[in-house]
């Protein structure tokens, strides 16, 4: 059949910041939209936004149905739209044009399963902001909020089928890496950022943290930034890197296979070390970082860096340099994320930053003194999708 809905422009740069829409403004607007990209389509409707709550916090997701009828025929299809909700505000030059290069460039290739594009729009007149248009995907991600330490599918499996989904999505972060970059994935290189890889990551990842603290000095944030820079690993790899890879960003049949690949916002060059330690850090912080039983039968650090060595057919190599950028990764993202929820950039006192999770990993691994921790301490964990204390 017809696939009606063709590209928009996808040139432009995203913004963001602004709050999550009214559903029934929000319908109301995606089935004009729909209705002048489908001339074709007779009694176009589009069903109630429902919003997803599992997920993370970089963009807004939701889901529609659309039904009209083309050529004599009823046509019901399910859709995410991917609505810029203060990602351009979270990561550093934040543009939903990277995950639809992304997922164009992986779309039909075997091994990295993508949800099937089918615009971007960049007019912010249609929902206040850019969004992303995608078909949906069957499947389930592992949520984020409780945590799936805590509750939900994930907590209800056994421990052996827990560590399936484990494999299967580190599995899954060694396909990517086995991807060549010059082949069809050099709009990821940034010239003008150094050689690619490790050092075009670091040049994004320095002003990131720069331009989200401001004039504030943040000493753990220093401390962290000068040892990254002054210990990088020798003749690191350049592999295609995710950039978000953690088990809320991937799709699960239920048979616990991989059913799509989700949120390429953060997509970069780079060694593929440095998703390996976000998927180890990342549920180090669900689990230990913000004072949560871990659940059982999740492969430890040490196994899970085996799984993905015999995935990937290669050695990880400087995994604690690794795993301190994404400890410090994730202190930026504090950063902005309370600047964001305080109303603008510096107006978080410095003072909040050493109350979070990440800062104290980031503590904790160059032998600082860890910051107290207090309401603001408690509040970051509530994000991260701890039940009370």
């Amino acid at each position: 059949m017809e696939r009606p809905f063709g590209a928009a422009d996808v040139s432009g740069p995203a913004k963001s910041g602004i709050a999550r829409l009214d559903p029934e403004f929000t319908r109301k607007r995606l089935q004009a939209w729909f209705a002048a990209r489908t001339p074709r389509a007779k009694d176009l409707t589009v069903g109630p936004v429902t919003f997803p709550t599992e997920g993370g916090r970089s963009a807004e997701s939701s889901f529609i149905d659309v039904k009209f009828v083309l050529d004599g025929q009823l046509v019901e299809e399910q859709f995410v739209v991917r609505r810029e909700f203060g990602a351009g505000e979270i990561f550093l030059g934040a543009d939903l044009s990277l995950p639809w290069n992304m997922m164009q460039a992986l779309a039909g290739r075997p091994g990295v399963p993508v949800p099937e594009c089918v615009a971007v729009e960049n007019d912010p007149e249609v929902l206040t902001t850019p969004f992303l248009v995608m078909r949906r995907r069957p499947g389930r991600i592992a949520p984020l909020s409780p945590n799936y330490n805590l509750q939900g599918w994930v907590a209800e499996l056994t421990p052996d089928q827990r560590g399936i989904l484990w494999r299967n999505g580190i599995e899954q972060i060694a396909r990517i890496h086995g991807l060549d970059w010059r082949d069809g994935f050099g709009f990821l290189h940034e010239s003008a950022q150094g050689a690619p890889g490790l050092d075009q990551y670091l040049s994004w990842l320095e002003r990131w943290y720069r331009w989200a603290i401001g004039e504030r000095r943040f000493e753990i944030g220093e401390a962290a930034l000068d040892y990254l820079l002054r210990n990088r690993p020798d003749n690191p790899r350049v592999d295609v890197l995710w950039g978000d890879a953690t088990p809320h960003n991937l799709l699960f049949n239920d048979d616990l296979s991989v059913s799509a690949v989700l949120d390429w916002e953060a997509a970069r060059l780079g060694p593929g070390e440095t998703d390996l330690a976000w998927w180890i850090f990342f549920n180090e912080l669900l689990s230990e970082g913000i004072e949560v039983e871990r659940l059982a039968g999740l492969p430890s650090r040490a196994e899970t860096i085996a799984l993905y060595e015999a995935a990937s057919g290669r050695s990880a190599q400087d995994m604690d340099y690794y795993s301190l950028l994404s400890e410090f990764r994730m202190t930026t993202v504090g950063i902005r994320a309370g600047d964001r929820r305080a109303g603008g950039q510096g107006k978080v006192p410095v003072d909040e930053f050493y109350q979070n999770p990440s800062a104290r990993m980031v503590a904790r691994r160059l032998g600082m003194t860890l910051p107290p921790t207090g309401p603001a301490y408690e509040a970051s964990c509530a994000l991260l999708g701890k039940i009370g204390k």
